[in-house]
């Protein structure tokens, strides 16, 4: 795939992605070469794959010279680590780029949005490393081709075990609602309705508790895909993953056979989205023995409805026309469709992917563009 940047260049970049689902990309000029997608590059062969592509597209433009590298920011990524390779092999600075940076600047050159130009971006995914240490996933951000500010996201949430609260998204829903209810109320409650959830049942649920209580291997996260996690077991759509993005799948899944048709409480509260409200709410509607179609539904339109409202207010207030959206999440139509009727309704232009895939595998085209500005 190759796209044309939509402001001069005479630097050739090579970027490398991130990990998943991730294409590298060749800067020569104007003119930006996506190689085809690998699966996964913490797999050697994988890994391989990529590098052969890089090489090929070297080889097919005779490009002898490089200028730059630019990668994830995220410091254990197989490719963060090819990138360090490769900027000593060249003897080239090497820009590690914010993941969502990334893919915003992937929808601006997309779209043909010209240097000097802002747009808000929403961007939403399973996880991306924050400039702050942290782990984003949920992000409203101003965004400029050079550089980024992080203007809202959703509540940052714990995450009991780590990784293995992406594997078995019950524990996600023990961390966002253990702020708002009492342990022994939420052990009686995860116990009687998710104990089947947790693969060594009520003893699992008590270490769980015990780690959010003392706060131990529970990093935070604001990423949407581990709320709509949350949202999939709540709904039980899904409660183990066995594939990348499983549950947010199985959830819209579901979704498509319900109606939009509860109403939840204002969710935005001074620039952040309260996921934990959310889940309340979507949970006090399970035990009501509302359909859980309509539950997951409705609990969609609802994110998306708070997204696009915090997103609307902060362009207002920063003076930008222009909403865009990317991340995985994008690939939910539903979530999609919501956010795009109300940035039109508000009279603002809204920005989606057309060509690219919303997911990791637009990363590397924003890559070698924040980087072209940077040098």
């Amino acid at each position: 795939m190759e796209f044309k940047l939509p402001f001069t260049n005479r630097r050739t970049i090579i970027a490398l992605g991130a990990e998943t689902g991730s294409t590298g990309c060749l800067l020569r000029g104007e003119r930006a070469y996506l190689t085809s997608p690998i699966s996964d590059s913490t797999n050697p062969k994988e890994l391989s794959d990529l590098k052969n592509n890089i090489a090929k597209l070297l080889a097919s433009t005779k490009i002898k010279k490089v200028d730059a590298i630019a990668c994830d920011l995220h410091p254990r990524f197989q490719t963060t680590e090819l990138a360090y390779e490769m900027a000593e092999k060249y003897r080239v600075p090497l820009f590690k780029i914010q993941h969502h940076h990334a893919h915003a600047v992937s929808l601006m050159v997309e779209h043909s949005i010209r240097k000097g130009e802002e747009i808000v971006a929403i961007v939403c995914d399973g996880v991306g490393h924050g400039s702050d240490g942290t782990a984003w996933g949920g992000e409203i951000l101003k965004v400029g081709y050079s550089k980024f500010l992080r203007l809202g996201h959703l509540k940052s949430q714990p995450m009991p075990g780590g990784d293995k609260a992406v594997e078995y998204p019950v524990r996600m829903v023990a961390g966002m609602l253990y702020s708002k209810i009492d342990k022994e109320e939420l052990e009686m409650l995860l116990s009687k309705r998710y104990v089947h959830a947790f693969p060594h049942g009520k003893e699992e649920i008590k270490i769980t508790l015990a780690q959010l209580e003392r706060n131990f291997n529970c990093p935070k996260t604001s990423s949407c895909g581990r709320v709509l996690d949350a949202l999939a077991v709540l709904t039980e759509a899904c409660v183990k993953r066995s594939y990348e993005g499983e549950p947010a799948i199985s959830l819209e899944k579901l979704a498509s056979k319900g109606k939009a048709k509860y109403k939840f409480p204002e969710l935005v509260v001074d620039g952040e989205i309260d996921t934990t409200s959310l889940l309340l709410h979507a949970l006090k509607l399970v035990e009501e023995g509302v359909r859980k179609e309509d539950v997951a539904a409705s609990s969609q339109k609802a994110l998306a409805r708070a997204l696009a409202n915090l997103a609307i207010t902060l362009a207002k207030k920063e003076g930008i026309r222009t909403i865009g959206w990317s991340g995985g999440v994008a690939y939910n139509k539903a979530i999609t469709s919501t956010i795009e009727k109300l940035v039109e309704e508000n009279k603002l232009t809204f920005l989606k992917h057309e060509k690219l895939p919303p997911g990791d595998g637009n990363l590397s085209l924003g890559q070698v563009a924040v980087a072209a500005t940077q040098l």
